[in-house]
């Protein structure tokens, strides 16, 4: 697998109300701490894994999470008092197995997740120039594959191709010193799908 250095990390920090339910596809590890099954790390659809830590005990938390490899991803120190939550982006790490250590003077739990890539449509729109040799091509949606992009003639020939690798939305300006076809097709295309626009 290959290892991520970091992870995007967005935080939130409250009172922790009851009712949560435990997140499928999460497993918990427990060693000596006083009704561990509270901690509970809930999934969303978004990518986002929320830690809830319901203890009101006036104490310092560690947390650390690791890849199936067991590598520091993320290490943080927080001063608890009331309980707290706290909300990590994973959606630009790659699938697999993941570990959440909580660790505090009551003990350590341990809580593994499976993350898996919420895969989400591209949205590609060109635009034509006056010159009618430069087109404006700008994609939406690119998480990290590498973007591939053709351009081909009436009969579905390949006439000029670009890969662009940022792992982010991108706009590229195209310019040609000779006149391509009048209508052509831009092919934008992942891993995971791809898509064409016939630009007149």
């Amino acid at each position: 697998m290959k290892r991520v250095k970091n992870i995007t990390m967005a935080v939130l920090v409250t009172v922790i109300g009851t009712g949560w339910a435990m997140a499928q596809g999460v497993s918990t590890g427990i060693t000596s701490m006083s009704d561990p099954h509270e901690v509970q790390v809930v999934s969303r659809a978004d990518a986002r894994y929320k830690l809830v830590y319901p203890f009101k005990k006036t104490e310092m938390v560690w947390i650390r999470i690791y890849d199936s490899e067991q590598h520091l991803l993320l290490s943080e120190k927080v001063k608890n008092q009331d309980g707290f939550m706290k909300s990590y982006d994973f959606s630009n790490l790659s699938e697999g197995l993941y570990t959440i250590n909580i660790q505090s003077k009551s003990g350590t739990i341990r809580k593994e997740v499976y993350h898996k890539y919420q895969h989400k449509d591209i949205d590609v729109a060109v635009e034509k120039y006056p010159d009618n040799n430069s087109y404006h091509l700008v994609v939406k949606g690119v998480k990290r594959d590498p973007v591939y992009v053709d351009i081909l003639d009436a009969q579905k020939e390949t006439i000029f191709e670009d890969v662009v690798d940022v792992g982010k939305n991108f706009s590229r300006e195209y310019k040609f010193e000779e006149k391509l076809p009048d209508i052509v097709t831009f092919r934008v295309s992942t891993k995971d799908q791809s898509i064409e626009k016939e630009v007149k």
